[in-house]
């Protein structure tokens, strides 16, 4: 699972961002990539489904980058709990992903690679994705 080793204070403040993303906006590794359409957060389970799905229908030639860690935390106070008494525990890590913002980029795939790609964005992504090809 995708969590950082060590951050600087455990429990992080509510993040809202209704910005757009200025700086990675275009590809730098591979040949075609994932870009969002949306505000949302991106949960590190899921990040981890959609790496495990490309991987295993890819095969060995496919390289796989991620663009992005999950190092905010989220916290939820346990059932039946009176108010007050403090934060909750850590209950999962995110990424809060703006527009324009590439997730994923890949390397050495043929054409079926791109549709499976367009089939499981569809199918795990919590938001709106686009397909990014490199110009040559």
């Amino acid at each position: 699972m995708l969590t950082p080793k060590k951050t600087r204070f455990k429990k992080s403040h509510q993040k809202c961002y209704k910005s757009r993303e200025t700086k990675n906006l275009f590809l730098s590794k591979g040949i075609f990539g994932l870009k969002s359409l949306q505000n949302k957060e991106l949960k590190a389970k899921q990040l981890e489904a959609l790496k495990k799905s490309f991987l295993k229908k890819g095969g060995k030639n496919v390289k796989i980058w991620l663009n992005l860690f999950p190092h905010f935390s989220k916290t939820n106070k346990p059932l039946e709990s009176r108010m007050g008494k403090g934060k909750g525990n850590i209950s999962f890590f995110y990424y809060f992903v703006k527009t324009g913002k590439i997730i994923f980029e890949f390397d050495g795939f043929d054409s079926r690679f791109v549709k499976i790609v367009k089939k499981n964005t569809i199918k795990k992504f919590p938001f709106k994705t686009k397909l990014i090809f490199k110009n040559f």
